[in-house]
């Protein structure tokens, strides 16, 4: 795929779902398998060369998606208020370190090499390595403009 914009203007991803699917969830093996399009793809953030050098030997011949050092991001289709993950009664909502690229809107270097730079927002890392957590999982989201205003949450006087 060859984008006609200017460097750093865009991003894509390969998106797999599972046909009748809540719009609002996900499934982690399909994420998984998203990632590992992505790492085939080169698609993980628009890495510097030195870091793309780094990972590679860091995971023996390649990242891959199941490396507690890959940094896949999944892109929500609106802004995140939170993110639960569901496997039978078993259930933990992502903390916060895990939502909107871990924070890296506060380090302007760092963005200069993540593909979220506008998006940061919509993103969480999802639990890809985390294999305590199988692939039927469901990731449930929050979004910010599902919630409540504050006028309308609060009791009449």
């Amino acid at each position: 795929m060859i984008a006609n914009r200017k460097a750093n203007s865009m991003t894509w991803r390969a998106e797999i779902r599972t046909p009748g699917q809540a719009e609002d969830t996900r499934r982690l093996g399909e994420l998984r398998l998203e990632s590992l399009i992505g790492l085939s793809a080169g698609l993980v953030s628009n890495n510097s060369t030195l870091a793309k050098v780094v990972m590679t030997v860091a995971t023996l011949g390649g990242p891959r998606c199941d490396s507690s050092i890959n940094n896949y991001l999944l892109f929500a289709e609106r802004s995140l208020f939170s993110v639960t993950l569901r496997s039978g009664a078993r259930r933990e909502v992502l903390p916060f370190k895990r939502l909107y690229a871990r924070g890296f809107a506060r380090n302007a270097d760092s963005l200069a090499h993540c593909d979220c730079q506008v998006l940061l927002a919509k993103t969480c890392f999802a639990r890809l390595a985390d294999h305590d957590w199988p692939d039927d999982t469901v990731l449930e989201f929050e979004y910010m403009d599902e919630l409540p205003t504050t006028a309308a949450a609060s009791p009449q006087r």
